[in-house]
C-alpha cells in the first residue's frame, strides 16, 4: 500500500470517526434536552389540571354557600326550631327542590335542625353518613363515596347561621360530572396523553373518578396492588408530587411505558396523574436521529471525496521524490527535486539535490554514479543487492 492510499484512508477514517463521535454526542445531548422539556411540560400540565380541579371544588363550595345563604330557608328553619311549624317545612322543601333542579351536580340536599336531626331531604343518593353540624362558617368536605353503579358522590356540609347563631346545618351530595371538563381536555397531551383523577376506595381498591381516554369504561376500579408507580405517587401526600426526580417513567394500566407527573390534592384526598406514551414523547428524538443519519451520510460522502482529493494532493511531493530516485537509478544525475517550501519534504528534496550535486562533481561514470546515488537515496536498494 503506497503512501497516497495510506493518507487517503487515514484522512477519511479520522473524518468519519470525528463525525460519528460528534453525531452521537449531539444526539444524546439533544435527546436529553427534549426529555427534560417534556417532563417540564408534563409538570406544568399537572399543576394546571390541579388548579382546574381546585376551581371545580371551590365552585361546589360556592353552590352550597348559595343554598345556605337563602334568607327564607333560614327563617323557615328558625320557625321550625321554635314551633315545629309544618308550613315552615313545606317552605324549606320548596327552596331545596328549587336548588336541586337548578344545579345539575346536586344529587341530594338534606337540611338539619340545631340538634342535628334531619328536617327535609330532597333528591336521591345511597350515601348514608351520620350528620354533625360543622363548626365555623366554612363549607366542610366530608368525603368521596363510590356508588353501586360505579359513580362517585361528594358530600359537603355547612352550618346554617342567623345573626351569628347556629340554627342548623345543610348536607349536599354532588356528582363528579364537572370533573369531566378537566380530564377530557387533552390540550398539550398529543394523541396518547391522559389525565387521571384517582381515589383510594379502600385498602384493596383504587378508583378512577371518570372515563378513561383509551378504555371506554366509566369509573374504572384497579386493585391496589396493581396500580402504577404514577398512581401510587399521586395518592401519597408525603411523596414528591411531581415524578421528575428520575421516576417520571412507569407502566400505565394498559401496560404501555409512559412519562408522567403527579399531584396530591389536599382536602379532597385525591391523586392526579398527567401522562403521555413514551413512544410519542420520543418521536421528536427519533425524527432528529433520522435527520442526523441523513446528514451524516451526506457528510461521509463529502469526507470520502474530500479525503481522497486531499490525500492525493498531500502525497504529490513524496511521489515526486520517488520518481526522481527512479530516474537517478536509471542514470539521470541531472534531475533535481523541487526544494521550495519550509516543510520536511522540502528539506529532504534539498538534501537529495545536494547529494546529487556532490556526486555529479566527482566526474565519475554517470550510470555508476547514478546507481550509487540511487542506492544511497533508496535504502531498500542495498537490501535488493543482498538478495
Amino acid at each position: 500500500m503506497d503512501i497516497r492510499t495510506k493518507l487517503v484512508l487515514a484522512l477519511v477514517l479520522v473524518a468519519l470517526s470525528s463525525m460519528a463521535l460528534l453525531g452521537a454526542f449531539a444526539y444524546q445531548t439533544t435527546a436529553q434536552m427534549l426529555q427534560q422539556i417534556s417532563v417540564r411540560q408534563l409538570n406544568a400540565l399537572a399543576e394546571s389540571r390541579k388548579d382546574d380541579i381546585q376551581n371545580v371544588y371551590e365552585g361546589w363550595q360556592d353552590k352550597v354557600s348559595l343554598v345556605r345563604s337563602r334568607t327564607q330557608l333560614r327563617l323557615n328553619l328558625v320557625r321550625y326550631n321554635e314551633r315545629g311549624d309544618v308550613e315552615a317545612v313545606a317552605g324549606i322543601r320548596r327552596i331545596l327542590d328549587d336548588a336541586l333542579t337548578s344545579v345539575d351536580v346536586f344529587e341530594r340536599i338534606a337540611l338539619f335542625d340545631r340538634r342535628g336531626e334531619e328536617v327535609v331531604r330532597v333528591g336521591e343518593s345511597s350515601v348514608e353518613q351520620s350528620f354533625r353540624i360543622p363548626d365555623g362558617d366554612a363549607v366542610e368536605f366530608v368525603g368521596s363515596f363510590p356508588m353501586a353503579d360505579g359513580a362517585v358522590h361528594i358530600v359537603l356540609r355547612s352550618a346554617l347561621t342567623l345573626d351569628d347563631t347556629i340554627i342548623g346545618g345543610v348536607e349536599v351530595v354532588l356528582s363528579t360530572a364537572d370533573l369531566r371538563s378537566v380530564v377530557s381536555d387533552y390540550t398539550g397531551l398529543g394523541e396518547t396523553g391522559e389525565v387521571l383523577i384517582v381515589m383510594q376506595e379502600d385498602s384493596e381498591w383504587v378508583r378512577v373518578l371518570h372515563p378513561l381516554r383509551h378504555q371506554k369504561v366509566d369509573h374504572k376500579r384497579i386493585p391496589a396492588n396493581e396500580v402504577s408507580a404514577g398512581v401510587r405517587a399521586a395518592l401519597t401526600a408525603a411523596g414528591p408530587g411531581a415524578l421528575s426526580d428520575g421516576n417520571f417513567r412507569f407502566d400505565d394500566y394498559r401496560g404501555e411505558v409512559v412519562w408522567g407527573a403527579s399531584r396530591f390534592l389536599d382536602g379532597l384526598e385525591w391523586g392526579l396523574v398527567v401522562k403521555m406514551d413514551e413512544a410519542e414523547e420520543e418521536q421528536l428524538a427519533h425524527e432528529l436521529r433520522g435527520s442526523m443519519i441523513d446528514l451524516s451520510l451526506a457528510l461521509s460522502a463529502f469526507a470520502v471525496v474530500g479525503g481522497t482529493i486531499l490525500g492525493f494532493w498531500l502525497a504529490r511531493p513524496v511521489l515526486r521524490l520517488r520518481e526522481i530516485v527512479e530516474q537517478v537509478r536509471e542514470g539521470d544525475v541531472e534531475v533535481r527535486a523541487d526544494a521550495t517550501g519550509d516543510d520536511e519534504i522540502a528539506y529532504l528534496a534539498g538534501a537529495l539535490n545536494d547529494f546529487l550535486d556532490e556526486y555529479r562533481g566527482t566526474g565519475g561514470d554517470a550510470t555508476d554514479d547514478g546507481a550509487k546515488v540511487a542506492d544511497a537515496a533508496d535504502p531498500s536498494a542495498e537490501d535488493k543487492a543482498r538478495t
